[in-house]
């Protein structure tokens, strides 16, 4: 068995809990939503809440499209994609009532 210094244990400790909480974290999506940075993205908001409370696809597929062209045009951050994608997923697996929720309180973070 080779010795290693005991400090070295540690640092490796630090560094893959740090990449454990890093990966959870995006993971989780939204789990506080980050303000958003343009009056686009907060439309889109609405646009989202409204085609996941009405389980409306064609709604859905309007307010993604509209979601990747500010994706082209870089007015959408990365924090705000998280959440962004969150509902998405939810909506593409039929959890309407959960998307609609998320998105409503991404909108409800706005208010400040």
């Amino acid at each position: 068995m080779k010795y290693e210094a005991p400090g070295q244990y540690r640092t490796v400790s630090w560094l893959a809990l740090l990449v454990v909480f890093s990966l959870s974290s995006a993971l989780v999506g939204c789990s506080g939503p980050p303000a958003v940075t343009s009056p686009q993205s907060q439309e889109l908001i609405l646009r989202f809440y409204t085609a996941c409370n009405t389980a409306s696809p064609e709604r859905l597929a309007s307010a993604i499209e509209i979601y990747r062209g500010l994706i082209d045009q870089k007015q959408v951050s990365i924090q705000e994609r998280a959440c962004f994608d969150g509902m998405i997923a939810l909506a593409e697996k039929g959890r309407w009532q959960e998307a609609a929720d998320k998105a409503y309180a991404y909108s409800q973070a706005q208010v400040r």
